[in-house]
């Protein structure tokens, strides 16, 4: 199983919110047994609760709840956040 800590997560979602331009969009992370769940918000009205785990030999992402985001904007988010996962 691949390990990823707590920094290394910090690191990746902030590199991906880096290339996706989005500055104001804040993020919590928390470690759950075997998966990390990702919450990011720009706004009380727009957010995205993102679930990550290494499984397999690979990373398995879904989107758990979102809310005033285009299902674009989504996957976007998950693409990039995929990418940068891939490449730490």
């Amino acid at each position: 199983m691949r390990t990823v800590d707590s920094i290394t997560m910090d690191q990746t979602v902030s590199k991906a919110l880096t290339e996706l331009n989005f500055p104001d969009m804040k993020y919590e992370i928390t470690k759950e047994s075997c998966r990390w769940l990702i919450r990011l918000t720009q706004t009380e009205e727009v957010e995205i609760l993102i679930e990550l785990m290494w499984q397999d030999g690979g990373w398995i992402g879904c989107v758990l709840e979102h809310t005033g985001m285009k299902h674009s904007t989504k996957a976007l988010i998950m693409n990039t956040l995929m990418k940068h996962l891939e490449l730490d």
